[in-house]
């Protein structure tokens, strides 16, 4: 599988885990991302906020080194 079917196949299971695919590249909002990790997977909040880094990163909006320094942060 290529790196960009499997970035898409990742985003397809936050949008339809969440029922939202509002931002580009059909990714979900905030919002929806959050409630569904925490609510919907029973994730710590912090835990959420780092896999919602990563789907930022996977949909373009950080940098690789972007999303290492978050991370590394939480």
């Amino acid at each position: 599988m290529t790196k960009k079917r499997f970035t898409n196949y990742l985003l397809r299971i936050a949008r339809d885990g969440t029922g939202c695919g509002i931002q580009h590249n059909g990714s979900p909002c905030n919002t929806c991302f959050h409630s569904w990790a925490e609510d919907e997977l029973d994730l710590h909040p912090r835990l959420s906020h780092a896999l919602w880094l990563i789907n930022l990163s996977l949909r373009g909006d950080y940098t690789e080194k972007d999303l290492e320094d978050a991370i590394e942060e939480i």
